[in-house]
């Protein structure tokens, strides 16, 4: 009898255990994959998973999900979050993620990703990937990678299928107990406190300064990447030397004409985006421009010439154009036009800020004219042509001073006086 009842109870155990176990899996769905090598969407079940964030539930259109033991998200969550810029580059189905300090790009389907210019394997080769379900269509990147490699922590609970992230927040100030007194000093100092002086007002930002010759024109130039940051690299060449090299020949170009030249950085160190931003708007430059190399691994024949502004700066598209026609005159590369994007050194500036792309370093023919000196001329000569053009169309302009303060006000998204 005892035999008997000791199987009832083992019976039952194991349907108790079952159940529990079925419980805490999460819920299994059909999404479907971008297949990279055919081209096309294919079916596939996946384990779904909750997303925590500093104690609040995040319930994306396109659920967090399982990958081959590695958890997806959305990337806009990742944008939301951790208050990074994303870009989305559909030609070569590449993603960026841009910090003050950090820059990632994932491409789909490939293991390998980009952390400030330095290829990097993704753990356990799980790549990006773009995800159709239920009428929406995302892209997926590594949670743990990206949220890590940003500063943030992550915790994942087996029993719940949970993924927490956390931030680490400074440390609130000590408050003083109820019944500590402040200092007499303190006391008398507030007892001597004029009631009716006014609050202080936070001051405006400053207006970018008009200029009515070459002479006044102040233009901050940016060679993209250096030091420990090399961008992107060929067997020939790392992209932080193009930079440099073809910016410093902009300078000398610009300073014959008589323009104030500032550069972000002379040599090979590291600047990190927010400070070649805050050196610009502290200068109070009228323009910027930040010459860069590209690079399209997963499409070799890429290659070309094309200039970037962001999408609120008006006058940062009419600068764009002039830069993109003149460097495409002097080099003759392919014209891959003017396009938008949410560069940080573009958004986070005060003044027409623009970001040339000089040609593709992942383009056998296109990247052995870029390591030429002669090459290097030809497009710096075009960059420095078209900042003369666009800075000689804003001087002849009868109203140039309102001109300039206008869209100065626009791309920083405040309306300030202007004055003629």
């Amino acid at each position: 009898m005892r035999h008997k009842i000791s199987k009832f109870f083992c019976f039952i155990l194991c349907i108790v255990c079952v159940t529990l176990s079925a419980s805490a899996a999460k819920e299994i769905l059909t999404v479907q994959f971008y297949d990279v090598n055919n081209a096309k969407y294919v079916s596939r079940q996946v384990t779904t998973v909750d997303l925590v964030c500093d104690g609040e539930v995040l319930t994306p259109d396109v659920p967090a999900l399982i990958d081959r033991g590695r958890t997806l998200v959305p990337i806009y969550i990742i944008g939301d979050l951790l208050n990074a810029q994303v870009e989305w580059n559909q030609e070569f189905r590449r993603a960026q993620i841009t910090t003050a300090d950090k820059s990632l790009i994932l491409t789909i389907g490939s293991s390998l990703a980009r952390v400030n210019g330095q290829e990097v394997e993704l753990p356990d080769g799980i790549p990006a990937a773009l995800v159709k379900y239920n009428g929406a269509d995302r892209t997926m990147v590594p949670w743990r990678f990206v949220a890590e490699q940003l500063g943030a922590t992550v915790e994942w609970d087996p029993d719940t299928y949970t993924v927490t992230m956390f931030f680490e927040r400074e440390a609130e100030p000590e408050s003083l107990p109820e019944n500590d007194e402040k200092p007499q000093e303190d006391a008398e100092n507030e007892m001597n406190q004029d009631i009716d002086e006014p609050v202080e007002e936070e001051p405006e930002p400053p207006l970018i300064p008009p200029f009515t010759s070459l002479e006044e024109l102040v233009v901050v130039l940016d060679a993209g990447h250096g030091g420990s940051d090399p961008g992107a690299i060929n067997e020939f060449v790392e992209e932080k030397e193009i930079n440099l090299a073809v910016t410093l020949m902009v300078s000398d170009r610009l300073e014959e004409a008589g323009v104030q030249v500032y550069l972000t950085r002379e040599d090979d160190s590291h600047v990190s985006l927010s400070e070649r931003t805050t050196f610009a708007n502290e200068l109070l430059a009228n323009i910027f421009v930040s010459m860069h190399s590209n690079a399209a691994e997963d499409a070799p024949s890429a290659h070309g010439i094309e200039t970037y502004y962001y999408s609120d700066d008006r006058e940062g598209a009419i600068l764009a154009s002039c830069v993109q026609k003149n460097v495409i005159e002097t080099t003759e590369a392919k014209n891959r036009k003017t396009k938008t994007a949410n560069f940080y050194v573009c958004k986070n500036t005060l003044m027409p800020a623009v970001l040339v792309e000089m040609g593709f370093l992942t383009n056998a023919n296109e990247s052995l004219l870029m390591v030429t000196e002669e090459y290097q001329q030809l497009i710096a000569d075009g960059i420095a042509e078209g900042i003369l053009d666009y800075a000689e169309s804003i001087i002849e302009k009868n109203g140039a001073i309102k001109s300039l303060r206008f869209f100065t006000c626009l791309k920083g998204g405040r309306l300030l006086e202007t004055r003629g």
